[in-house]
């Protein structure tokens, strides 16, 4: 696991400590509250493969292997968690500031590219090419450029560093448009099936697809054309078919789970430009609510 990573994972434990705690029973015992927060935390931390000891000493708690928020439990174990919950503040801020040091990168504008899989040269070779189309021709056609300053080991998490904003930008509409793209072409499969599971006939099904196909076409084109705003000349023929090879491009490293994550140091008016974190999320929101239609409609048959 890389850097990056186990800075994720300690930050999402750090935003779930909510643990708080009062004396009860003449010193001896504590009244305390946000455990199952604090569960989710420990096992977040537990990814990290990092201060297993300290971890281990915490799960074989009795409040651990319980289910309350809120419970009564020995001032020995209030003190160790209050000790696990202000170490990990500090290692986290200790570690974040060391990658920092050992990153030199002085670049403004940052984008972190996550690729989930081991990759052989000619991987590479084919994910290089895909990745010009997707991100430095476009970004080339704003008057910017873009490098690979850094690459983090593991699970490799390319570092890739713009001249300009504008140049950064074109690619976080690119990577919003492709990113709801996905979820109407998801929305279209999730249709497809429960379509299928009412047993309806495959033409219907066939129609579903294709209307489905159409209306992710028409929110491309729609995307598009507010996007190329930003191109050096609207009339461009070359460089609009470059921004839909691009945006067909990032879409399908999208389906292969790479991840484009723009660095939080940036501006509102640039981070404003990318997709939402919360955005794939809306595919399994709407899984959701299909198969509670479905549930409903099976019921009232």
């Amino acid at each position: 696991m890389n850097s990056l990573e186990i800075i994720k994972y300690l930050k999402t434990a750090n935003n779930l400590f909510t643990y708080a705690s009062k004396v009860h029973g003449g010193y001896m015992n504590y009244s305390v509250s946000g455990l199952t927060k604090l569960r989710k935390a420990i096992n977040e931390i537990e990814k990290t493969n990092l201060f297993e000891t300290r971890i281990q000493n915490l799960k074989s708690s009795s409040w651990y292997s319980g289910y309350e928020d809120q419970t009564d439990i020995p001032n020995t174990e209030d003190r160790d968690i209050k000790s696990f919950i202000s170490f990990i503040n500090l290692a986290s801020e200790g570690i974040e500031e060391y990658v920092n040091l050992k990153s030199n990168i002085d670049e403004e504008y940052i984008l972190n590219i996550y690729l989930p899989n081991q990759y052989t040269f000619s991987d590479f070779a084919s994910l290089a090419n895909e990745l010009k189309k997707g991100i430095e021709l476009p970004s080339l056609d704003v008057g910017g450029s873009s490098k690979i300053v850094s690459a983090e080991p593991g699970s490799i998490w390319l570092v890739v560093a713009f001249t300009t904003s504008a140049a950064i930008a074109i690619v976080g509409k690119i990577i919003k448009i492709a990113t709801k793209a996905n979820i109407e072409i998801q929305k279209g499969k999730i249709f497809a099936n429960y379509a299928q599971s009412l047993k309806l006939e495959n033409e219907l099904t066939q129609t579903i697809l294709e209307a489905q196909k159409k209306l992710v076409d028409e929110i491309i084109n729609k995307e598009i054309d507010e996007a190329k705003k930003d191109l050096d000349d609207t009339d461009d023929i070359t460089k609009v078919s470059r921004l839909k090879l691009a945006v067909k491009t990032i879409s399908e490293l999208l389906r292969r789970e790479i991840k484009f994550l723009p660095s939080p140091k940036m501006g509102i008016n640039v981070m404003e430009n990318f997709p939402d974190e919360d955005s794939p999320n809306l595919i399994e929101k709407e899984m959701i609510k299909l198969l509670s239609q479905n549930q409903k409609i099976q019921e009232d048959k």
